[in-house]
């Protein structure tokens, strides 16, 4: 505070720092929580910056869905719950603050902004959280959705998987099972790439005192379908999802991931006329066209060569830049579905 002496009045020019100290009180915070924090994080100023901040993010989410929707489980936490959760709670060497250390930031305001944080410090069972260090890569699709509530907890869910996973334990194209409705994250490691569900692990296996964290470089998204639903939706693979919809031929998939290397249905007729032969031409075509496994574009390393499920060789090269296979350039790359990664090529294999 600073005062000056007008006439026979005291007045008072309040500080910027002691305005938004002045603020908190105003919002309920009482001296004592405030105190405490100034304890654990040895600066007012991070704590005023994030109170803010915590306010922008509420702000921007939908308040009204607990009102209209009452009989939702997923709802928006009231934004004073919120920050009273962040105020009164410690969360000095806990999952959060680890994963704040480690860059998440941004995840984690999401965290509390949802209600989610204090779920996570409250309960007594452990959790691996998969951090991400970007949101930059969310569509502005999704992004838009993210002011539902229930969305965006969904979102944030998948990021969550329950007790102490460890990725050194794991091999490739293992899965694990996300808070979110039991939706799988997927795990591969290829050559020095190792990903989860597609995003490239910055960090991982860091122990925390009530979980494990997995940094990652951007932010995962659940995939909405399954492959065959995600080709139908671009009405230019028909050849491809016919055979795919073939109970004989889904047989030999045996409902495991697997990555496609697909063509449109014009590219194909230009190549071979393959719309107008047996199935069994049909079902042979296809499945040299399918790799077991994921491959996301990132793993596709020079001068590797996959094994499809008919037993040929698929060789990948770069191209000026660009990725091949067999000679074949990937023009759509990384469209991830529930059971599999497409990538659209050019001309068949």
């Amino acid at each position: 505070m600073s005062s000056s002496l007008d006439g026979h009045c005291l007045k008072v020019n309040m500080s910027p720092l002691d305005k938004s100290i002045f603020d908190l009180l105003q919002y309920g915070k009482v001296e004592k929580s405030i105190n405490k924090l100034f304890t654990n994080i040895n600066s007012l100023e991070i704590i005023l910056n994030y109170e803010k901040n915590l306010h922008n993010i509420v702000s921007e989410l939908q308040p009204s869905l607990e009102r209209l929707f009452p009989e939702l489980s997923c709802r928006l936490h009231d934004e004073e719950i919120s920050l009273s959760s962040f105020f009164f709670t410690d969360e000095k060497s806990d999952i959060l603050s680890k994963a704040r250390e480690m860059g998440g930031g941004q995840f984690v305001d999401m965290l509390w902004a949802t209600g989610l944080a204090k779920n996570i410090l409250n309960s007594n069972e452990n959790i691996t959280l998969i951090v991400p260090l970007s949101i930059r890569n969310i569509p502005d699709s999704i992004r838009i959705k993210m002011n539902n509530a229930c969305l965006l907890r969904q979102m944030l869910k998948y990021h969550m998987v329950p007790g102490k996973q460890l990725l050194s334990s794991l091999k490739n194209n293992d899965v694990l099972k996300s808070l979110y409705e039991t939706e799988s994250i997927y795990f591969n490691k290829f050559h020095q790439f190792t990903s989860l569900s597609g995003a490239l692990v910055k960090n991982m296996d860091i122990e925390a005192r009530n979980g494990v964290i997995h940094v990652v470089e951007t932010f995962i998204l659940p995939p909405a379908v399954d492959t065959i639903s995600l080709l139908e939706e671009r009405k230019l693979f028909s050849i491809f999802v016919d055979v795919l919809k073939d109970d004989e031929f889904s047989s030999k998939l045996k409902d495991s991931p697997h990555t496609y290397f697909v063509v449109t249905d014009s590219n194909i007729n230009k190549s071979n006329y393959i719309s107008k032969r047996s199935n069994s031409d049909k079902f042979s075509f296809v499945l040299g066209h399918i790799v077991p496994g994921f491959y996301f574009y990132h793993s596709l390393r020079n001068n590797t060569v996959l094994t499809a499920v008919d037993g040929s060789n698929l060789r990948i090269a770069y191209y000026d830049g660009m990725i091949t296979v067999n000679d074949n350039l990937i023009i759509t790359y990384d469209l991830f579905s529930r059971n599999g990664i497409v990538h659209v090529i050019e001309i068949t294999l």
